[in-house]
């Protein structure tokens, strides 16, 4: 509770934290540029709506291949808190705050990067993109070594 009370302490929490969710946010939407996959921002403010629908597949399919293949976590949901769920049948929420770092983040968005470009036929892409891979990871799920970029199909409440 004195912490709480600790205005200063208070002020400079709250701000490290709006730098830290702007900078993964930013780097969320400049990783999905990179990619070609469109977005939009959500208004809970910590995930963006992206559209996969190009790669032809079921959202449970896409989940279990970039989970298996690529390790990166994603969860199925409803379409319907999309902004963009009218003109797309496999809309995904991009959940920049859920990392626990920018590294994760970047390493999450290459290794989606690696399925866009496999999907696409692009090896150039994945040449491009393995030089800038980190060189670790931030956090690691014990369970199957799966990265904490955390893409998640429209599932929260708080759209």
């Amino acid at each position: 509770a004195q912490l709480l009370s600790d205005s200063m302490f208070m002020e400079r929490f709250f701000s490290e934290a709006r730098s830290s969710l702007q900078a993964a946010r930013e780097a969320a939407q400049a990783g999905l540029r990179r990619l070609s996959i469109s977005f939009e921002s959500s208004h809970c403010n910590r995930f963006l709506w992206a559209d996969f629908s190009e790669f032809g597949m079921d959202p449970i399919t896409l989940c279990q291949k970039l989970l298996n293949e690529y390790k990166v976590l994603v969860t199925p949901g409803n379409d319907s808190q999309s902004p963009m769920s009218t003109k797309s049948t496999c809309m995904m929420r991009v959940c920049f705050a859920a990392c626990s770092g920018l590294r994760c983040l970047e390493h999450g968005l290459w290794q989606l990067g690696r399925f866009v470009a496999h999907e696409r036929g692009e090896s150039s892409l994945v040449d491009a993109t393995t030089s800038v891979a980190p060189a670790s990871v931030v956090f690691r799920s014990a369970v199957n070594s799966s990265y904490a970029l955390c893409l998640m199909h429209s599932h929260c409440s708080n759209g």
